[in-house]
């Protein structure tokens, strides 16, 4: 996904040069004199040093955004972690519990299953609590990247109500903690950790959900910018064409990018439709079926990706010979600022 988004903008950046590089010389034969000329340069040069700008913050809130998904991913990877380590100890123990006291009812024995429950059970409880968070936490990192993007107002409504629901949940963990905090006996115990057990199974839901649902916002994100592509690389050949430079070769690397980019929208919608079913029906197979259209709907994107590495590759070389359009500087500063977008 970073590279299909990486090359689509450097490809939008390519095609707003090429679209200025084919009527440069046209602008200049209507200016009725060097002043105009003076202030059209002073014009652009400031609009290039404030869109310089605003790609220099878009990419430093990008990037503290990344930072901000890899602690929850690290935090995540170490608790989880932790918690296999723990849970594998305290079956060993467990078992060693029951090989030594069985169904014995024995005064010794009731202790030692209350000090089991009390001081090995109860903070693995609470670990298990902490990695329940943190994977909700890891979720809303995604989701708060992908809000960061400039998405659609449906899909922007979509990810704040999925943080929104993630919040709600980390606000249950805490009422979880508190009474395993508060827990002081073995039944205690054993009634707060079927609740956490069933937390779970339903965050691990909504985490599959959350899941396809970034998948699907990226894709359509992508997918809406391809679309705005299409439009402005057609008018773009055509300018080619009008200078008498061939585009025939261009072409069909267009029109199988428009192809590739209008199966994935339809792969999209389809998911979309089997996701929106999931989320009611709470069916496995309906949401593996979701994640199975935007499998596919993926692997549209990559070849449409393909297509526009050869476009800009052919675009590249067909504006190579215009000394106004400095390609290679221009592109590697905008594809920079915007590698992360994905």
């Amino acid at each position: 996904m970073k590279k299909i988004m990486a090359v689509l903008i450097m490809a939008l950046f390519l095609v707003s040069l090429v679209s200025t590089s084919v009527f440069a010389e046209d602008n200049e034969t209507d200016l009725d004199n060097g002043h105009d000329l003076k202030l059209d340069k002073e014009a652009r040069k400031n609009l290039k040093e404030d869109a310089k700008k605003l790609r220099d913050e878009v990419k430093d809130r990008r990037d503290e955004l990344k930072d901000a998904l890899k602690d929850a991913r690290d935090k995540f990877k170490e608790a989880r972690g932790n918690f296999v380590a723990e849970k594998g100890k305290l079956k060993e123990r467990a078992q060693e519990i029951k090989a030594q006291c069985g169904n014995n009812s024995s005064e010794d024995c009731k202790k030692i299953k209350e000090d089991f429950a009390m001081n090995e059970v109860k903070p693995h409880l609470l670990n298990a609590i902490d990695t329940i968070q943190d994977a909700l936490e890891k979720k809303k990192a995604r989701l708060n990247e992908l809000l960061a993007m400039n998405v659609s107002a449906s899909a922007k409504e979509s990810i704040e109500a999925d943080i929104s629901e993630i919040d709600t949940k980390i606000s249950g963990l805490a009422d979880l903690r508190a009474k395993v905090e508060s827990a002081k006996t073995k039944e205690d115990i054993k009634q707060v950790a079927k609740e956490i057990r069933n937390e779970w199974k339903d965050v691990r839901e909504h985490l599959e959900i959350y899941r396809e649902n970034v998948m699907s916002h990226r894709f359509s994100f992508v997918i809406k910018r391809s679309e705005s592509l299409e439009k402005r690389l057609e008018k773009v050949l055509a300018k080619l064409q009008a200078k008498n430079i061939s585009v025939a070769d261009l072409e069909t690397q267009v029109n199988s990018f428009n192809t590739h980019i209008a199966k994935a929208k339809g792969l999209v919608a389809q998911g979309n439709a089997k996701l929106e079913e999931a989320k009611t029906t709470h069916d496995k197979e309906t949401l593996k079926a979701a994640h199975e259209f935007l499998v596919q709907a993926h692997a549209e994107l990559k070849a449409a990706h393909e297509n526009l590495k050869n476009i800009v590759k052919g675009l590249k070389t067909k504006v190579k010979a215009d000394a106004e359009v400095d390609v290679d500087s221009e592109l590697s500063v905008d594809a920079d600022a915007n590698a992360g977008v994905a």
